[in-house]
């Protein structure tokens, strides 16, 4: 009802750009929901949220504080309004209540989103699979100054050292020595996990490629990376 022509969705971007429309499917973003636990002292973030399945979802689905949705590409944008206006009437028809949330229509790297993302958002998600370095640098300088326990669930790793991935998925911890904290990266403040899919977890792809992650912000650990 919302969205109408939905194969539009996948022609309002560059091919392979940072733009590319893809969807989490309903089951995983389940699953990747009850992980989280999610509950009334969190505020939820979904940067580049779309028409706002996420958005909506985890404010159907869960106790959370707010939801909030941030989609720069003007098409999906649209949408989303019309996705508030209809996910509020279904609601309302069935009977039921969400959570507050809001989409919004903006360049979630903007400075007048820094105080959402680094003071009172809890729990980040960011389908990050086609962004590009440019993108991930800016992500990288935001994440720098969040507040400790922040979890970020993506679908590429934001780590910067091209071992540390490697390493991560052996198992292995690294040392942080006063050197490589001094690189002014944030592979020393994040601590990783890697979340269970569903059989297929996104739109793009049959699932053999993509992963999820959780990261923490946690500045307490400077002496070592802990990968699970």
């Amino acid at each position: 009802r919302a969205v109408g022509n939905a194969a539009a969705l996948n022609k309002c971007y560059d091919a392979f750009s940072s733009m590319t429309y893809g969807e989490t499917s309903y089951s995983q973003m389940c699953m990747i929901l009850d992980k989280l636990e999610i509950n009334e002292s969190d505020t939820f973030v979904d940067l580049g949220s779309g028409v706002g399945n996420v958005v909506t979802l985890a404010a159907a689905y869960t106790r959370v504080k707010r939801a909030v949705g941030i989609e720069i590409n003007a098409l999906p944008a649209l949408k989303a309004e019309f996705m508030t206006t209809e996910f509020k009437k279904m609601s309302a028809w069935y009977g039921k209540k969400c959570r507050p949330f809001e989409l919004i229509k903006g360049d979630f790297t903007h400075p007048s989103h820094y105080d959402l993302l680094t003071k009172e958002a809890s729990i980040i998600f960011l389908n990050n699979y086609m962004f590009d370095e440019v993108l991930m640098h800016k992500i990288r300088e935001l994440i720098k100054k969040m507040a400790d326990g922040i979890r970020i669930i993506c679908t590429k790793s934001l780590l910067e050292e091209r071992n540390a991935e490697k390493e991560a998925e052996k198992g292995k911890t690294r040392p942080v020595t006063g050197r490589t904290i001094n690189r002014h990266t944030v592979d020393s403040m994040l601590e990783m996990a890697k979340l269970p899919l569903c059989e297929l977890p996104v739109s793009w792809s049959s699932g053999k490629l993509v992963k999820f992650y959780m990261f923490t912000v946690n500045r307490t650990k400077v002496s070592r990376l802990i990968y699970e």
